[in-house]
Formats: structure tokens, C-alpha cells, sequence
């Protein structure tokens, strides 16, 4: 599969779909990037998996190809699938950078912003669009930053749960036919979203979507909890709101625990 040309080892990557072949080891004897990522690959392939999902930045586009090929070469019978991710600018990175020049380290904005805000923003656009974080709307700590809104839609449920003393058990299916109430009709919708958002997103890498559902579930929950009285004097009502907040409460946590976000329960 390699031939020596003009002092070089060249790999033959054009009889394995790409456009031509490429150098593996230089004439000064130093092998090339691409050597390295084959034999990356080759022992990733060697793992037993079904698919291999790589996300590569945007200057690493032509060399789709070339792995494409070392996969068919390797005889790997799964997925390759290779995203190309887009590069991101920080908004007010004056402000989180002491050294001078363009580069900010993700180490960097970890710090500045914290790790949820980094992964939540980093999520919201899809592979192929250019990214722009505002570091001050990461910092924000009200409503206009999306994970401050949607981390507190969790912790105020949970102070509500504590304010209940709620004893699950006591849970009836017919209480939940007392919600009827065009936002509790509203968040249940949302609620059921969750299975078909996650399939979707297995699908095609449209990653976007849950922080996108997050954003909607909260919101549903807010315009319920403003519209409805959770802890109602009526028994059987009550009891539902409740059930109905505790499922909301773990359809949050769960889609927050896709992205790797954490959920506080006092703010």
C-alpha cells in the first residue's frame, strides 16, 4: 500500500476513493501527520467499535478524504463519520486575555466563564456556523443568560419540592386528568419532547437541539409556574402540580446531563 518516489513513502490512497496520494514518511525519514493519524485510527478501529465519530477545526477539511481512505485501507467495516467543526471568536476577549495576540485558550475561557456556560455555548450552534460567544452574556447572572435561566428553572422546582415536604407515594394517576390548564397542557407537551429530540440528534449530530429544547422546556415551566399555583389548597390538584413539577425537574436534569451541565438546586 506505500511505494517509494523522489526519496519519499508515499501511501496509495487514490486506489481507495481519494484524489491522489499523499506522503506518510518525508525523505529525511520524519513521518507526517497522516502517519500518525492512521495508526491513531488503526488502533480506534482495533477497539471493536461499530462507528468512530471524529470532530476535527476547520483547517483540517481536505483531510477528510485521506482518512476516509486509510479507513478502507485499515478494512474497517464500521462508520467513519468525521464533523468539521467551525472555528469560534469571543466576544470582549479583551477583557478575559492578559497576554497580547488573537488566541485564547478554551483553559482560559473556562476559567472566565465556567464550564457550564463554555459547554452550553459551544452547543447552541450547529458544526457548520461560525460561532461567536459574549463573554459579559456568559457571566450574566439573570434571565438573559440562557444557562443561568435554564439552571434556575431546576433549582426553583426543587425549592418548591422542599417547600411541599413532598411524599411521592401519594401520587394518584387520575390527579393528573385536574391538569387542564392551557400551561400545564403547554409544559406536558415539552416534557415528551425529550425521547424524539435525543433520537434526532443520534441521527444526524444536530447537537444544537438540545440546548435549543432546554432553553424551551424552561420556559414552559416559567409561564406554567407564573400562571399556576403549585402548591394549591386544593388536595388532588396540588398533588398533580407536583408530579407534574417533579417530572420536569427530571426531564431537566436529564437533558442538562446530556451536555455534561450541572443542575443546582438552590441559586
Amino acid at each position: 500500500m506505500v511505494y517509494e518516489k523522489e526519496g519519499a513513502w508515499w501511501i496509495k490512497t487514490s486506489e481507495y476513493g481519494d484524489e491522489r496520494d499523499w506522503v506518510v514518511v518525508r525523505e529525511t525519514g520524519e513521518p507526517t501527520y497522516l502517519l500518525s493519524d492512521i495508526a491513531y485510527h488503526k488502533d480506534k478501529f482495533e477497539r471493536g467499535f461499530n462507528k468512530v465519530i471524529d470532530i476535527w477545526g476547520a483547517d483540517h477539511q481536505a483531510h477528510v478524504s485521506k482518512m476516509k481512505a486509510a479507513a478502507k485501507m485499515l478494512g474497517f467495516r464500521g462508520d467513519l463519520d468525521i464533523l468539521i467543526l467551525q472555528l469560534v471568536s469571543l466576544r470582549g476577549k479583551e477583557k478575559l486575555s492578559k497576554r497580547k495576540g488573537e488566541i485564547v485558550t478554551l483553559e482560559d475561557l473556562v476559567g472566565e466563564i465556567g464550564l457550564d456556560a463554555t459547554r452550553f455555548f459551544y452547543l447552541q450552534k450547529s458544526l457548520d456556523t461560525h460561532m461567536e460567544i459574549d463573554i459579559a452574556l456568559a457571566k450574566d447572572q439573570s434571565e438573559k443568560n440562557p444557562v443561568y435561566y435554564i439552571q434556575y428553572a431546576h433549582a426553583r422546582i426543587c425549592s418548591i419540592l422542599r417547600k411541599s415536604r413532598l411524599v411521592e407515594a401519594r401520587f394518584q394517576p387520575n390527579n393528573f386528568q385536574l391538569l387542564k390548564h392551557q400551561s400545564e397542557l403547554a409544559l406536558i407537551k415539552q416534557l415528551i419532547r425529550l425521547p424524539e429530540v435525543v433520537e434526532d440528534t443520534a441521527e444526524d449530530y444536530q447537537i444544537q437541539r438540545l440546548p435549543q429544547y432546554a432553553t424551551e422546556l424552561a420556559t414552559a415551566f416559567h409561564q406554567f409556574y407564573r400562571d399556576c399555583k403549585v402548591l394549591s389548597e386544593v388536595e388532588g390538584l396540588r398533588q398533580a402540580r407536583l408530579g407534574l413539577i417533579l417530572a420536569t425537574k427530571t426531564v431537566l436534569k436529564n437533558t442538562l446531563g446530556l451536555m455534561g451541565i450541572t443542575t443546582p438546586e438552590r441559586m
